[in-house]
């Protein structure tokens, strides 16, 4: 999929629509954000990426207010969230993880809800509806129940509903979790359709390479900010040469290489291996003579660009996550 940023830009120089400062949050012992900031622009597709566990869902949660600090400020619109809510988030749209919308009910019926439950008048809301169903490419479906929807329409339902009311920000988590590669690409589309009517949109992701999509994103572990930039300019920081490894058996190769001291970090990247290498002296045909001096076959091996994965991967500290 190809969006091009460049023809819906968001407007830098606007006062945060979005501001987070120093936000935290505990769960018992565990402490799930830590010493937050964040600004959001108006216009802006800002994406917070990270792996399960990394605090980006308890983050969307503070935001909207749902569930309150231990420290830290969030204003949106220039409004302080705390005890004013209701007042802030009406101009306000959510889509959570899972699917929440009432399953018995249609396309059509899940709108006219929605429309219901934020007043609409009867004309506007039904011009609304057909305007909605068109945008998400819904209207031979309005009539079909929202269980018998695959889980891409399910998605788009979702975002039309959270759109009945003409919010200038939406929230979405893991909005393409579960999806297929084409729903995903659909998705993706509609959430840039809607950059052109200025919605800020603010989203989570566990998925690196979707951060491509976004103006800027912010890598997270652990409750904490790593980087935050646009996904060019993190993406030129690291300085580090990567290496990908195709052999077999996979598993044997990584742990021969794991004992080489020039190489400062091996991943599994699907059937493949990412070497992050320490030093300049070890290359591609030290490599090579590692892995085929212990009966390793090497089917690929060649130099890669960095991607977000693999720099998210450098600055975290590596651990595992829990789940």
């Amino acid at each position: 999929m190809s969006i091009n940023l460049q023809e819906t830009p968001f407007r830098k120089e606007a006062l945060p629509v979005i501001y987070i400062h120093k936000l935290c949050k505990k769960f018992r012992d565990t402490v799930a954000v830590h010493n937050l900031h964040l600004e959001v622009q108006e216009g802006e597709l800002f994406c917070l990426a990270g792996p399960d566990g990394a605090g980006k869902t308890t983050t969307v949660r503070l935001i909207l207010g749902l569930i309150d600090p231990e420290e830290g400020e969030v204003y949106i619109n220039g409004r302080s969230i705390r005890g004013k809510r209701d007042a802030v988030i009406k101009n306000i749209g959510y889509v959570p993880q899972k699917f929440s919308l009432y399953e018995d009910l249609t396309v059509k019926e899940n709108l006219k809800f929605f429309g219901r439950l934020y007043n609409l008048r009867e004309s506007d809301r039904k011009e609304k509806e057909n305007e909605l169903l068109e945008f998400a490419g819904l209207q031979s479906s309005h009539d079909r129940l929202a269980r018998n929807l695959s889980g891409g329409m399910k998605q788009k339902l979702s975002l039309i509903c959270t759109l009945i009311h003409n919010p200038g920000i939406i929230f979405l988590d893991e909005p393409t979790s579960g999806l297929d590669p084409l729903s995903r690409r659909d998705f993706w589309a509609l959430l840039h359709h809607l950059l052109d009517r200025k919605v800020t949109i603010f989203l989570t992701t566990s998925r690196m390479e979707e951060a491509d999509y976004c103006h800027r994103m912010a890598l997270m572990d652990r409750g904490s900010i790593l980087m935050c930039d646009s996904p060019s300019q993190i993406k030129s920081t690291h300085s580090h040469e990567i290496i990908e490894v195709t052999a077999e058996p996979v598993r044997k190769a990584k742990e021969i290489l794991s004992r080489a001291a020039d190489i400062q970090r091996i991943e599994f990247f699907g059937d493949r291996l990412h070497i992050t290498l320490a030093k300049d002296r070890l290359g591609i045909q030290s490599i090579r003579e590692i892995l085929e001096n212990e009966k390793i076959k090497v089917e690929k091996l060649r130099k890669i660009t960095p991607g977000l994965e693999d720099i998210f991967l450098s600055l975290s500290r590596g651990e595992p996550h829990a789940g």
